[in-house]
C-alpha cells in the first residue's frame, strides 16, 4: 500500500537524520567543520581533493573564511566535512520520497502533505544554515541554531510517523488529541522534555567554553580543559542531578501496559548520555566519545517528545 510506503520512508528518514547527528558529531569533535571552507564546493570542486598537490599554492588564502587564513590541508578533515554535506543531501532525497509519498493521504489527512512540505522546507533551510556555520568560522552560537534545527526536523518527522501509524492501526487522532493526555507519565515526560533541552543548550555552552580555553592556549593539556572552562561545567553537571530525579519519576509511574518497553528505551538512552557525559569529564573529552554524548542526549531528548504526542499502539 502506498500508505505503508509513507511510514517507511519516514522511519528510514529519520534514522538517517539520527546518523547525520552522529557524523556532525564527530565533524565536531575532529575539528572538521572547515575541512571544506567553501560552500556548495569543495576548495572550489564538486570532489574534494585528497591530496595538497591538487590545490593552488595560496589556497591559504584563496579560500579565506571571515578574513581568516585557513589551517593547512588535511585530507581526513576536507572528507569528513564533505561526508557530512553529502549525507545532508541524501537526506533530502529521502524527505522528497516522504513527500511524495504523502499524496496517497489526500483527502484523508492532508495534514501530512502540509508536514511534508514543512520538513523539505526545513531541510533546505537547514543547509543554508550549514553554509553560514561555515562562513562565519563557525560561530558557536550558529552551531547551536544548526543543531537545534536538526533537533526540530526530527520533531516534526515523528510527528508525521505517529500520525500514519495512528491512521494505519484505525485509530485516527489529531495533533490535538495527541498534546491532550493528561496522565502523570505525560506530565513528566514534557517536564523532561523542556529539562533536556535547556541541558543539551547548557552542554553547547560548555563545549563553547572549552574551544575558547584552546583558542586562548592551544598548547593546554586536555586535562585542564574542564578546569578552565569555568562555571558553565558546573551547572551542566548539576543540572544532570535534576534529570536523574525527573527521570527515576518518570520510571516509576511508566508501568502501564505498553508502556514498559519505552520506559526501557529511555533508561538506556539516559545511561548512555549520563555515563558518556561522566566519561568526557573524567577521560579528558576523548574525541570519539563526544558525537556519542551528543546523539544519546538528542535520542534522549526525541523519546521523551515521542511520549508527549504518542498514544502507544498497543
Amino acid at each position: 500500500m502506498k500508505t505503508n510506503r509513507f511510514i517507511q520512508w519516514t522511519q528510514i528518514t529519520l534514522g538517517l537524520v539520527f546518523f547525520l547527528i552522529l557524523v556532525g558529531g564527530v565533524v565536531r569533535s575532529t575539528g572538521s567543520g572547515l575541512g571544506c571552507p567553501d560552500w556548495p564546493k569543495c576548495f572550489g570542486m564538486w570532489i574534494p581533493p585528497t591530496d595538497i598537490s591538487e590545490l593552488p599554492t595560496d589556497y591559504k588564502t584563496r579560500f579565506m573564511v571571515a578574513g581568516k587564513e585557513i589551517a593547512d590541508f588535511d585530507v581526513f578533515k576536507t572528507w569528513t566535512e564533505y561526508l557530512n554535506r553529502l549525507l545532508g543531501a541524501v537526506i533530502g532525497m529521502a524527505i522528497i520520497g516522504v513527500l511524495f509519498c504523502s499524496y496517497a493521504y489526500k483527502g484523508r489527512r492532508s495534514g501530512l502533505i502540509l508536514g511534508s512540505w514543512l520538513s523539505l522546507a526545513l531541510v533546505v533551510f537547514q543547509g543554508w544554515v550549514g553554509a553560514v556555520v561555515v562562513k562565519t568560522h563557525l560561530a558557536s552560537y550558529m552551531i547551536t541554531i544548526h543543531m537545534l534545527l536538526a533537533l526540530l526536523l526530527v520533531a516534526l518527522i515523528l510527528v508525521l510517523l505517529r500520525q500514519a501509524q495512528a491512521l494505519e492501526a484505525k485509530t485516527v487522532l489529531s495533533l490535538k488529541d495527541f498534546l491532550s493526555k493528561s496522565e502523570s507519565f505525560q506530565a513528566l515526560g514534557l517536564v523532561l522534555l523542556f529539562l533536556s533541552l535547556v541541558q543539551i543548550i547548557l552542554g553547547t555552552q560548555v563545549r563553547e567554553a572549552i574551544d575558547h580555553v584552546i583558542k586562548s592556549d592551544p598548547a593546554i593539556a586536555r586535562e585542564l580543559w574542564v578546569e578552565k572552562s569555568g562555571w558553565m561545567f558546573l551547572i551542566h553537571r548539576s543540572f544532570s542531578l535534576v534529570i536523574l530525579f525527573a527521570h527515576f519519576m518518570l520510571w516509576k509511574n511508566l508501568t502501564l501496559k505498553g508502556f514498559i518497553k519505552i520506559r526501557n528505551q529511555i533508561t538506556i538512552s539516559f545511561a548512555v548520555t549520563l555515563l558518556s557525559g561522566i566519561g568526557l569529564a573524567y577521560w579528558n573529552f576523548p574525541a570519539w566519545l563526544q558525537p556519542i554524548h551528543l546523539l544519546a542526549a538528542l535520542i534522549l531528548c526525541t523519546q521523551y517528545f515521542d511520549l508527549r504526542i504518542n498514544r502507544y499502539l498497543a
